[in-house]
């Protein structure tokens, strides 16, 4: 899959995902912005939309975005890679330490950054991580993508089975929900399932 490929699934999956929240404002101006910045090279007005080029193409877009609302569920593959040693905790860390770039977070999780740099691309390659600039650092950072903010919360509700130690699930719940309380709870052994997650682009979800 070249870079071009790769950046129109992951927005044909933004889309997908606004579709089905389409009460966030927010969020759907989120994503007509970057649908306008996907094709900075091409100019809107000189499109032949009657051209058979043009036909295939908005086919294939529909086509991604309906497999997408069709998969809002993890897939087998995801969930087999997630259950892989360090993966869910390579996710929870990178919602508790957004801006981190791939040598800071090695350190925090106590990986090698030769193996990190391995476990990142697995899951950037599943859908679950995009890069994201670093926060006044060198190199690049990553956040989680619609599908992983899916899997973050399969994971948080404990319905994937994935141990992750207390204190990492705390701190990723109070940097995603601003809630101090909620990870004092999980500090003193509360189950993470209780919780909701806040979607960093919306409205908190609930345990289902």
């Amino acid at each position: 899959m070249d870079e071009r490929e790769r950046q129109v699934k992951a927005l044909a999956q933004r889309v997908a995902f606004t579709a089905a929240a389409a009460r966030n404002a927010e969020r759907i101006a989120e994503t007509r912005k970057t649908c306008l910045q996907a094709a900075p090279d091409v100019d809107p007005d000189a499109l032949d939309r009657a051209a058979p080029e043009y036909l295939a193409g908005a086919i294939d877009a529909l086509t991604g975005v309906l497999a997408s609302l069709e998969q809002q569920t993890l897939s087998p593959a995801t969930v087999r890679l997630l259950m892989k040693s360090e993966r869910a905790r390579i996710l929870c860390a990178v919602v508790a330490h957004r801006g981190l770039n791939q040598k800071q977070l090695a350190a925090r999780l106590g990986i090698k950054e030769s193996n990190l740099a391995g476990y990142l691309r697995e899951l950037a390659a599943e859908s679950l991580l995009e890069p994201s600039p670093a926060d006044g650092l060198r190199g690049r950072a990553y956040s989680l993508s619609a599908w992983g903010r899916l899997a973050w919360a399969k994971i948080l509700d404990g319905s994937l089975g994935i141990p992750i130690p207390r204190d990492e699930v705390a701190a990723a719940v109070a940097a995603s929900s601003g809630d101090r309380p909620a990870a004092a709870r999980v500090r003193a052994g509360a189950k993470p399932a209780v919780f909701a997650l806040r979607d960093p682009a919306g409205s908190p979800r609930k345990r289902k």
